[in-house]
């Protein structure tokens, strides 16, 4: 699913105009990503929690000459499934 396809899904099922639904993504999206960037962390009740997580700099080799080369610092963004998510996935349909 998509984007788009989730905009589809949530008209179909609350009746409202497909401008309004995609607003209130957007709005919902955009709001996580601030608070990742405030907070470091987005708890989404049953679907799990995002957290970012934050790498130092290392020093790393090319694979392809295997030439040390100088790797950032930088953050990367991790899920964690809740245990609802988890069960639902793996109910028999």
């Amino acid at each position: 699913m998509n984007k788009v396809d989730l905009v589809n899904k949530v008209k179909s099922e609350t009746g409202e105009t497909k401008a309004c639904v995609e607003e209130v993504i957007n709005a919902f999206l955009l709001e996580v990503m601030k608070g990742l960037k405030d907070d470091g962390e987005v708890r989404l009740y049953p679907l799990g929690r995002f957290k970012v997580k934050k790498y130092k700099s290392r020093i790393g080799s090319n694979p392809n000459t295997g030439e040390k080369i100088k790797i950032e610092a930088k953050n990367k963004v991790k899920f964690f499934a809740s245990t609802e998510l988890k069960e639902s996935i793996n109910e028999s349909k």
